[in-house]
């Protein structure tokens, strides 16, 4: 029996853990959307997402020398891929996104990623689906529809394509409930950090790659100095430390639990959009946030 109990309290300690490093994570994440919606009409998104990532990626160099020899063969190739596909195209996409459509619109989307991550879960059999879990998740979603809704009503102060920035910004989160599901058994095998020095260096290389071959390389010289301040918190803050933080969290409990976090930026964002970017919410993007805490606030009722 004690050691029955000492399990469970492991356990508990263990998605405690997750819960404060997934909801320190999603702060950054809400800041790097207000931030970088501010900068995307600025720089290039792919450009900006490589700025981002790629200095991000050389503080894991080190660390994947040293962890190399404890990689097994077999997971080279899934990894580096994993790595390709959220830490060199999501950049890209997320920069994109915001290039069109706002950042509340833009943080309201990400917390689509929960579903999705559901079901990707329930699809590979590493997930359970659960009545408050799936009732939470549907109240994001009908948010986020809510949100989606408000492109067609021209009286809306959106952009003219913010629709096509919405949908950039959902292909993007289909890619990181991808990575989400997918790195979980690499984290538990090995570490956050060898998983995080894999993947973003995988990706870093990737951006590299895309922005020598497209000629963007010398728009680097036209960077002012608040922009490289700019650029700093986002490669530091937002990549660096944020998906360190994130990579670490799906290490310790089921993915859904921690993808749930993903609902919180939009408050955030909402609240730093008028101040920084003077984006007012209009009536029907204040319905969808209601929703989206709604289905915080239910997902949480559901237990792993």
């Amino acid at each position: 029996m004690p050691t029955l109990l000492s399990a469970n309290r492991s356990d508990e300690q263990a998605k405690t853990m997750a819960i404060l490093t997934a909801g320190l994570a999603s702060l950054l994440v809400a800041l790097t959307v207000v931030v970088t919606r501010g900068i995307v009409d600025r720089i290039d998104p792919l450009l900006l997402g490589f700025l981002r990532y790629a200095p991000a990626g050389v503080f894991f160099v080190p660390a994947l020398i040293l962890r190399t020899k404890d990689i097994a063969a077999r997971d080279w190739w899934p990894m580096i891929g994993l790595g390709v596909m959220f830490y060199g195209l999501y950049p890209w996409l997320f920069s994109a996104a915001l290039n069109f459509t706002t950042a509340l619109h833009a943080a309201l989307i990400i917390t689509l990623m929960p579903m999705i991550t559901l079901v990707i879960g329930v699809l590979t059999r590493t997930e359970q689906l659960q009545p408050a879990k799936v009732l939470g998740i549907s109240l994001a979603i009908g948010g986020v529809i809510t949100a989606f809704s408000e492109s067609f009503f021209k009286e809306q102060n959106l952009p003219d394509r913010a629709l096509t920035g919405d949908l950039i910004m959902l292909f993007a989160v289909f890619l990181s409930a991808l990575f989400n599901v997918g790195s979980q058994r690499f984290v538990k095998r090995y570490s956050a950090l060898t998983v995080t020095a894999v993947c973003m260096t995988s990706g870093s290389v990737v951006l590299l790659i895309s922005v020598a071959s497209t000629g963007l390389l010398p728009a680097i010289n036209e960077l002012t100095a608040p922009d490289w301040k700019i650029l700093a918190f986002l490669c530091l803050g937002g990549a660096l430390l944020g998906n360190l933080l994130w990579v670490f969290a799906l290490g310790l409990t089921a993915p859904s639990r921690v993808a749930v976090f993903a609902m919180f930026p939009p408050v955030g964002v909402a609240a730093l959009g008028m101040l920084l970017l003077g984006e007012i919410p209009s009536t029907i993007a204040l319905c969808g946030l209601a929703l989206v805490l709604a289905g915080i606030y239910t997902t949480q009722l559901g237990r792993n």
